[in-house]
């Protein structure tokens, strides 16, 4: 057993998360983003001080530890084949290839892909069981395991999924944390392959914004807003394309504070909250007894439509629908930490999914979208079920799952 990693801690990713979305802003490389005021800047200062007093303590008690598994070859290779026959099945009764469709040409809305219901499950259970095989993959270092893994990631490639690709890699890296002997080390490659990616990322937007031309930068200066600060740093253009996507998310939590009209606290708009920004999306969407959702954030420019975990919250309810959604993260997380059985071989896992809500949330509201979220149901039942014995001696004996 490894001692615990305090970057692997949710709720110092948390604190860590917003911690850099709030040093980033200040920049002011855009003209369009107002200013943070002072009672956003208290109350995200606050939440960040709380989580790193309570992930201290977690870390004093060395509770988020890294232990290596050895999980058996032929379940995770049966386990991953049931994920593939999954998806024939879906591509079977969509009588389409979502990758294949757009590629072609074709008239597809491939966010529709997917039989009702088992989709979902499909998506979650597979997101799953690519971040059990890597932590199978780094624990036993065999080469059949990357197989796998790279079996469990062609999915989200066919169905054209790249919010599903990117939240498996990123949960995968905090399981490399965890595992880290030299950390500084790890850091240091990890911050290099994201600065590299972010500088690819630009080149795609260019690509994508100009009709195919790498070095088109000014399109995205001009629509951008690029103030005079970004064009006096000496940072790539490429580079302003992930600044936007970093920080717009906190341009438009101010934006809504500042514009946003809230009506007065209704039985209705209490429950359109729950449904719309407590519940997974997936149970939402067929809620038929609670409101759809009635208020949503105000947007700095139309292309950028998410406003942090808080976000919506300010618009239903102002300032107490922020400390609503702050209770909320924070039991939430306090909660699956102590469902997660400690000593499963789910743990790490559960863990890492966990983490990735806490950083996403710097985004959007992770707590309602179902691929992430509901990636949780697997480690906290396999842990239970680990867990149970079962036999007509007095010890009995443990379930294996």
């Amino acid at each position: 057993m490894m001692k615990a990693k305090l970057i692997t801690n949710p709720y110092i990713i948390y604190s860590l998360g917003f911690l850099f979305v709030l040093l980033l802003y200040p920049l002011h490389w855009s003209a369009w983003y107002p200013d943070l005021s002072f009672g956003l800047i208290c109350f995200l200062s606050e939440t960040i001080i709380i989580n790193l007093l309570v992930g201290l303590l977690f870390h004093k008690s060395n509770y988020f530890t890294y232990s290596k598994i050895s999980y058996s070859d032929k379940k995770l290779l049966l386990f991953t084949i049931f994920i593939l026959l999954g998806y024939v099945a879906e591509f079977v009764y969509m009588q389409a290839v979502p990758v294949y469709a757009i590629i072609t040409g074709a008239e597809y809305d491939y966010t529709q892909f997917g039989i009702p219901t088992f989709h979902v499950v499909l998506v979650t259970f597979n997101s799953f069981w690519a971040i059990f095989i890597f932590h199978n993959l780094i624990s036993q270092r065999r080469r059949k395991f990357i197989i796998l893994y790279i079996l469990c990631l062609v999915p989200s490639i066919l169905i054209f999924n790249r919010g599903m690709f990117l939240l498996i890699i990123a949960s995968c890296l905090f399981v490399l944390l965890m595992s880290a002997r030299k950390m500084l080390k790890l850091l240091f490659k990890i911050s290099l392959f994201l600065l590299i990616l972010l500088f690819l990322f630009g080149i795609a937007g260019n690509v994508r914004v100009s009709g195919g031309d790498t070095t088109a930068n000014d399109i995205i200066l001009d629509v951008g807003d690029a103030t005079r600060k970004f064009e006096k740093a000496p940072v790539p253009d490429e580079f302003f394309w992930g600044y936007l996507y970093i920080t717009s998310s906190l341009g438009n939590l101010q934006q809504t504070i500042n514009v946003h009209s809230v009506p007065k606290v209704s039985l209705e708009k209490v429950a359109a909250y729950i449904n719309s920004e407590i519940l997974p999306d997936f149970i939402a969407k067929r809620n038929v007894y609670l409101a759809k959702r009635l208020e949503n954030i105000d947007q700095i420019y139309p292309a950028f439509t998410v406003g942090t975990v808080y976000g919506r919250s300010y618009a239903y309810f102002s300032w107490w629908g922020l400390f609503a959604m702050y209770a909320y993260l924070f039991f939430f997380t306090l909660v699956v930490i102590r469902i997660l059985r400690k000593r499963s071989d789910y743990f790490v896992s559960g863990i890492a999914i966990l983490n990735c809500i806490m950083l996403f949330n710097i985004f959007d509201n992770m707590f309602i979208f179902s691929g992430l979220v509901l990636q949780l149901a697997y480690p906290i039942l396999l842990g239970a079920l680990s867990k149970i014995r079962f036999g007509n001696n007095s010890e009995g004996k443990a379930i294996s799952v």
